[in-house]
């Protein structure tokens, strides 16, 4: 990264993600784990913003109730700690996350906006 442009530490981002194979839909309040660049982080989910068709690209739903398996959505997540994020079309290699919950991998996306995380001096 640029040293007059560090990356930033955020605690809270919304990705634009693609959901695999699951049994239980992503809901509002679960528990998850962010991995992005190897760190997994826990998190939950903050909000569902939008269903989206996986094929087209169009908003298919607002303040959907739950994301099902094999669609797609954008989430907002809270992180229980800052983890290092940037807008994927800013820095794409730092952009990318995956989320587990469980055991089991339910979605991977990138990330859309974030929000500077505050500091507690």
């Amino acid at each position: 990264c640029e040293p007059r442009k560090p990356v930033q530490f955020i605690s809270e981002f919304k990705a634009k993600v693609m959901t695999l194979n699951f049994k239980i839909p992503l809901l509002a309040g679960q528990n998850v784990i962010v991995y992005s660049v190897g760190v997994g982080q826990p998190a939950h989910i903050h909000e569902l913003t939008c269903q989206i068709d996986r094929k087209t690209g169009e908003v298919v739903r607002n303040k959907p109730r739950c994301i099902p398996r094999n669609s797609a959505g954008e989430i907002v997540f809270r992180t229980k700690e800052p983890i290092c994020l940037e807008k994927f079309l800013d820095k794409s290699a730092i952009g990318r996350v995956s989320i587990r919950r469980g055991e089991e991998t339910v979605c991977f996306g990138v990330v859309v906006s974030t929000v500077k995380q505050i500091s507690r001096r």
